[in-house]
């Protein structure tokens, strides 16, 4: 009862949709966490601690991994014809390690997507070719999820300390199984978590350099926001909306981080965009295959897609790439897709005149955005 009445908490507020609309938000796409099944071994062998499954199974997508997610978006179809389409919070730069190891770990440097690909070998060939025929066909739309996953200035910490444990990651070309400074009140995955609020400074340079990054790789400008690791302050809303970003993508409840391991926590709505700042756009389903958890993710998802239609809200799918990738585990991939085909089948069949939608799509139809200017693929 007590996750059912939360369920209908999520969809008391916010606009309300004509018709039945779903968007599907999934992060890190473009993130380097492991870079093989043979680097996760050494972090094993070197008892890096796993905390959670995306230490076991999360790897940059493969051109593999974006061909059958792509099948598995076509393989659905809405009332109007269209494919389900996919809403990929995109990080556009990764650490650049083996320049970061000539310079003795100094200083930073990072490297975009399409070099981070043409890297790694023959699984990443024409991984920017097939993200465009993913756009050309209305399946994936890149958005913005900050430059990397992970916060700066706990890397260079460690960096600077020679901690055992980065120091075998970045030998592996990786950034997974860690933990944070003993002091530090942030994540080492949320990049815009910090100690000072003096920090917001460095996050907004973070920012508008992310989006400039993110122009180079894909060619626009991206209209959506989704903080990697979340937390972050809404002081940098008036600069996100600066920056050209129209909607900022939030969980139903948030722990914005105040500094020093304080939290403001508030529940979230759907709120439009205004001159000042991006509208809010806040997540009412979740769906998470691969976690641990021994959930029938289908009938869970398709339930809470329920109750937001119950109010005339858009369903709005939280989902992260580690469900639906091989490199580590062809098996994590086959799960998570099979579940995703289950549930667009389930989806079409159960409400025949459902429409699916990118994210900015689907807030400027229910009335977010002061106007229909989207930046266009």
């Amino acid at each position: 009862m007590k996750s059912t009445a939360i369920l209908h908490l999520k969809n008391l507020f916010g606009s309300r949709a004509q018709g039945k609309l779903v968007a599907i938000c999934l992060d890190d796409y473009g993130n380097v966490r492991l870079h093989s099944p043979e680097a996760l071994a050494v972090l094993k062998k070197h008892q890096l601690p796993r905390r959670i499954h995306f230490d076991e199974f999360d790897a940059l997508e493969t051109a593999k991994d974006l061909e059958l997610m792509f099948e598995t978006l076509s393989s659905a179809k809405d009332s109007n014809g269209n494919c389900a389409k996919l809403t990929a919070l995109t990080n556009v730069a990764n650490v650049d390690f083996e320049k970061m190891k000539i310079g003795g770990f100094d200083n930073y440097c990072y490297e975009l997507l399409p070099t981070t690909y043409g890297k790694l070998g023959k699984d990443y060939d024409n991984c920017m070719e097939l993200w465009q025929q993913g756009i050309d066909n209305r399946l994936i739309k890149p958005e913005f999820h900050g430059r990397e996953h992970l916060n700066l200035r706990i890397l260079m910490t460690k960096l600077k300390h020679r901690d055992h444990d980065v120091l075998t990651c970045f030998s592996q070309n990786s950034l997974a199984r860690l933990t944070e400074p003993a002091g530090t009140h942030a994540s080492w995955t949320a990049a815009f978590e910090f100690d000072e609020i003096e920090e917001l400074s460095e996050h907004q340079e973070i920012i508008a350099d992310g989006i400039d990054c993110f122009e180079k790789v894909f060619g626009r400008s991206p209209n959506v926001f989704n903080a990697p690791g979340g937390k972050e302050h809404r002081r940098l809303y008036p600069f996100l909306k600066q920056q050209g970003i129209r909607i900022v993508e939030r969980s139903f409840f948030h722990w914005a981080h105040q500094g020093r391991g304080r939290f403001r926590p508030s529940f979230g709505h759907m709120t439009a965009e205004t001159a000042l700042n991006p509208a809010i756009s806040i997540r009412n389903c979740v769906f998470e295959p691969s976690s641990p958890s021994q959930v029938d993710w289908v009938t869970r998802t398709l339930k809470q897609i329920e109750v937001a239609f119950f109010w005339n809200r858009p369903a709005i799918i939280s989902c992260h790439r580690v469900n639906f990738v091989g490199r580590i585990c062809e098996k994590n991939r086959e799960k998570g897709l099979s579940n995703l085909r289950n549930l667009l089948a389930s989806i079409v069949s159960r409400w025949p005149d459902v429409e699916f939608e990118f994210l900015d799509d689907l807030c400027d139809r229910i009335g977010l955005l002061n106007n229909s200017s989207c930046h266009e693929n």
